[in-house]
């Protein structure tokens, strides 16, 4: 083999091991987006935040569908951690970070109908044009409380909340195709070894029927209008749920807090004209939620 032959095979074999080296471009990864599932007991789907960039993996999957029950769709954060209650915040497992100015959703808050005659706390509405009027009273040895509402000065409803503690007894009065609901709660008392404790049981009667009694619920509260219909969380048998319009739907949360006072009241439902917005437990996880009508 002469010189020249050597030299061209010796060009040949470096030029084939230089293209044998080059990197390989990576592959797109592919978009990802949102899936809605329409399920009536609204189960937490998960979906992947979408990627501009076909280059960058999708982040981690978030809990962040928005669901339907019927007219009601609900979007679900979960929380990075339990809420902050001062200042009030809160952050997602995608690091967002939330506090009160999130809640509206171009939305408004319902007028709050309390007001005080003399020391009794009261509300107050308007039913058919009649003055609907809700007060708290207590025994005089403070034992015992109830509530009483009238009808243009007349007495039509009174419900016995059980003794006192620093939870309102009267938590709403509202009014609604020429029907009203009255929320209360029932406090009962037992003894531990760290000391009394109170259960707070919040109960709803809706032209003088207690549909605790009516629909076997354990306990029933924060009662509002959507959309000028009713809506409610309840718990039965041990199942969260709500009802919109008469229309029940699970929650899979194992508790929503509520009753909540001083700066705890953050966490307690918020009403507004078209949607709730609430915060959900389940095991040792949090998430915030928004239930309603979020497009009017």
């Amino acid at each position: 083999m002469n010189r020249r032959s050597l030299l061209f095979i010796l060009l040949f074999i470096g030029a084939s091991s230089l293209t044998a080296c080059q990197p390989l471009s990576p592959p797109a990864s592919p978009s990802a987006t949102f899936t809605s599932t329409p399920i009536s007991t609204l189960q937490v789907a998960l979906s992947a935040t979408p990627t501009n960039s076909p280059q960058v993996p999708s982040p981690t999957p978030t809990l962040i569908p928005t669901q339907m029950a019927g007219p009601l769709a609900m979007v679900s954060y979960a929380m990075s951690e339990p809420p902050y209650l001062e200042p009030f915040m809160f952050t997602s497992v995608q690091g967002r970070k939330f506090d009160s100015s999130d809640f509206s959703l171009g939305d408004t808050r319902f007028p709050d109908r309390s007001y005080y005659d003399g020391m009794i706390r009261c509300m107050k509405n308007d039913l058919d044009g009649k003055p609907l009027v809700a007060c708290e009273y207590y025994s005089q040895d403070g034992s015992q409380g109830w509530v009483n509402l009238t009808l243009d000065g007349q007495e039509i409803y009174r419900i016995d909340t059980g003794a006192p503690t620093p939870i309102s007894r009267l938590q709403g009065l509202w009014v609604y195709d020429s029907h009203w609901a009255l929320e209360t709660v029932s406090i009962t008392v037992h003894q531990s070894e760290n000391g009394d404790v109170f259960d707070a049981i919040g109960q709803l009667s809706v032209d003088g029927i207690l549909l605790n009694e009516a629909l076997g619920y354990d306990e029933a509260f924060g009662f509002q209008t959507i959309k000028e219909k009713p809506f409610y969380f309840f718990r039965r048998a041990g199942q969260l749920e709500f009802s919109y319009d008469g229309t029940e739907t699970a929650l899979l949360y194992d508790a929503i807090p509520h009753y909540g006072c001083c700066s705890a009241s953050a966490l307690n439902p918020q009403a507004w004209f078209n949607h709730v917005n609430f915060f959900g437990q389940r095991s040792d996880s949090w998430y915030f939620v928004t239930i309603g009508i979020l497009n009017p």
